[in-house]
């Protein structure tokens, strides 16, 4: 078994068909790969569309769970999986025709701790918005199809979508990486850690996932408490994995930095005018101005020009960040 793809499914009724078609559509080898859906408790039709690929594809298992939440239902996929590597599929995403059997024939000879590739955006009329490269840069498309250091990539590279990477299972679980449970932005808790420990890490010159940006129905499209909370958990998390795993001051700047990042988010929040904010803000605004003052001066190696703004704005002006963000 070379890989082991894992598909939360809640309410997708409107794409599960179209995901798990795109990978049984490809005519691979079912002895190589096998699917997981882990069906969060989803209270409409969507696990009647999955039965029925059960009932023709053998590598496909079905685990379910009460409504628990993106994060728990991967992670419970990982724990069942049996693959070299593992595949977080979204259930309204779809595979590239004819790169599923290419994957596989790279992932038979692959030792890398994470691989990555290119995807394509696409709308929910299927129309292309775009593709999208790993790499944040093009000056960085001559490190295509190389092996590097996962902290070499940090700022090189966009980490926070997990879904256009592939992960070596027993990394995973050497490290202990697993996604932390009941928050919204999972894949940058995740993702962080992820790239820190990987030693070896390879990007292909290929366009292989295509990525729905649904206009409605996510959490990107919606305004809430919710995001601060988790944004909250997050930096402490990381902040603990600091403390816990006695980093030096060059690792250190990699967590510094995302940490900064979410305190500006965490700022950024003012322009929406929740009374419940305004209290938030009251009580620990000064606490989150001065750590994201003090993370983004010790990681400056990560410079950018949005970096140096936000940074002199929550320095001087933090009522601009809003603005700016």
């Amino acid at each position: 078994m070379i890989l082991s793809i894992i598909i939360p499914v809640y309410n997708v009724e409107k794409y599960i068909n179209g995901t798990l078609s795109s990978i049984y559509n490809q005519q691979a080898n079912e002895s190589m790969f096998e699917v997981i859906v882990v069906n969060d408790g989803t209270p409409d039709n969507s696990m009647e569309i999955v039965e029925k690929y059960k009932k023709s594809h053998y590598n496909l298992t079905i685990i379910n769970q009460h409504n628990q939440g993106l994060s728990i239902a991967r992670n419970k996929g990982f724990k069942q999986a049996s693959g070299k590597y593992i595949w977080f599929v979204d259930s309204d995403d779809k595979i590239e025709p004819k790169s599923l059997c290419s994957l596989l024939n790279v992932l038979e000879q692959e030792q890398s701790d994470i691989l990555g590739f290119g995807l394509t955006k696409i709308s929910d009329d299927n129309s292309i918005i775009g593709f999208e490269s790993p790499f944040l840069k093009q000056k960085y498309y001559s490190m295509y199809g190389y092996t590097y250091l996962g902290r070499s990539l940090y700022n090189k590279i966009n980490i926070g979508v997990v879904q256009r990477y592939l992960y070596r299972k027993r990394f995973l679980e050497e490290e202990s990486l697993f996604f932390y449970p009941g928050i919204w932005y999972e894949d940058d808790q995740f993702s962080v850690r992820a790239f820190y420990f990987a030693k070896k890490i390879k990007i292909i010159d290929m366009n292989i996932y295509r990525y729905l940006i649904r206009k409605s129905g996510n959490i990107m499209s919606s305004v809430s408490m919710k995001s601060i909370y988790d944004s909250e958990k997050i930096i402490q998390s990381w902040l603990d994995f600091i403390k816990e795993n006695s980093l030096c001051y060059k690792d250190k700047t990699i967590f510094y930095d995302a940490i900064s990042e979410y305190c500006f988010y965490i700022f950024s929040f003012r322009k929406y005018g929740l009374l419940e904010y305004n209290a938030f803000y009251s009580k620990k605004g000064k606490y989150y101005r001065k750590l994201g003052i003090i993370t983004s001066f010790f990681s400056f190696n990560y410079i950018s020009r949005r970096k140096i703004l936000n940074f002199l704005a929550m320095l001087f002006f933090p009522k601009l960040i809003s603005k700016l963000y």
